[in-house]
């Protein structure tokens, strides 16, 4: 009875410390050797004074079987935690992979469809001797279109896939005023559709950051896209641009008067494949979010449901 209390008790801590990870199984080998040391040692100088040879074999005996017991029971309940937490890990990561491939599947088969779509059109054409350059031209002008829609998917995924990896482009100083104004003629497009308010303001300032020209773009365009997605129709989208003194960063704000995120959904925002809206991706702000922290910035979100959204990019502020 009193070896299965032992056991219990030391299956038991084993389970608890595995949970908590408070240590690796290296430090846990570590803290048994040297407790094992601690006790002999002072054991044996208790035992000094112990003139029978039979007891103290029988001692030390006993001693080496609870500790060697406990610790067994020990390793035993840690290392079943470890294994579950494995395997858990294991199963997250081919559903990860599983949603990978079939996000890529989806995104990449809508531009062939299309591509494959026209190239018929313009066989069917030649082959029934109905050339017409002009709508030829029109065909070959959306193949390009869809080329570079496969382009930009591709180049999403890769970003995604180095994360943790440096960064490959060199940073430098560059003046917002000129990419917002680019960021503004750029963005017409996404608000002509619904007629949404879209609004830049500068303050005036020559705001310079330390960052990469094509990624500040990229971020930009997909944050305006969002919230042009997630207001009604003449909704109201604003784009401001400010200093940050105290923490020497210059912060770009997008807010709009949309739908809001609910609370649940706003941990789950930067999630790869991760998406609320019916032909989104759930890669945007993934890449936003990564291409951010690898220059050196941050990005907050605040949103309340049926109010808006508001998005701050912070970037480091350079000193012209």
């Amino acid at each position: 009875m009193e070896k299965r209390k032992i056991g219990e008790a030391g299956f038991a801590r084993g389970v608890r410390d595995g949970e908590t990870g408070w240590a690796t199984k290296d430090v846990v080998l570590e803290i048994n050797h040297n407790s094992r040391t601690y006790i002999f040692h002072h054991l044996l100088k208790i035992l000094e004074q112990e003139p029978d040879v039979q007891i103290k074999s029988l001692l030390i005996e006993r001693l080496h079987e609870v500790n060697s017991l406990r610790f067994i029971s020990y390793m035993r309940g840690y290392l079943m935690v470890k294994d579950n937490q494995i395997d858990t890990l294991h199963q997250q990561k081919i559903s990860i992979m599983g949603q990978m491939a079939a996000g890529m599947a989806h995104e990449i088969r809508n531009p062939i469809t299309s591509f494959q779509g026209f190239v018929q059109l313009m066989k069917q054409d030649l082959m029934r001797g109905n050339f017409d350059p002009e709508t030829f031209l029109q065909y070959l002008t959306i193949c390009q279109e869809e080329i570079k829609v496969l382009e930009g998917l591709v180049s999403n995924f890769l970003i995604l896939a180095r994360k943790n990896e440096t960064v490959n482009k060199q940073l430098e100083m560059i003046r917002l005023q000129p990419i917002l104004e680019r960021i503004n003629q750029l963005s017409k497009h996404f608000v002509i559709e619904k007629d949404v308010n879209l609004s830049f303001c500068y303050n005036g300032q020559k705001k310079a950051v330390w960052g990469v020209a094509s990624y500040i773009e990229q971020i930009c365009l997909n944050l305006i896209k969002n919230a042009v997605d997630a207001v009604g129709v003449r909704g109201d989208v604003r784009v401001t641009a400010v200093d940050d003194a105290p923490s020497e960063q210059v912060v770009i704000e997008f807010t709009d008067n949309g739908c809001g995120i609910a609370e649940e959904r706003m941990k789950h925002l930067f999630e790869p494949f991760y998406t609320t809206k019916e032909k989104g991706t759930g890669i945007g702000l993934s890449v936003c979010k990564q291409l951010i922290e690898e220059m050196g910035g941050q990005i907050n979100i605040r949103s309340t449901v049926g109010t808006g959204t508001k998005i701050e990019v912070r970037l480091q502020m350079a000193r012209t």
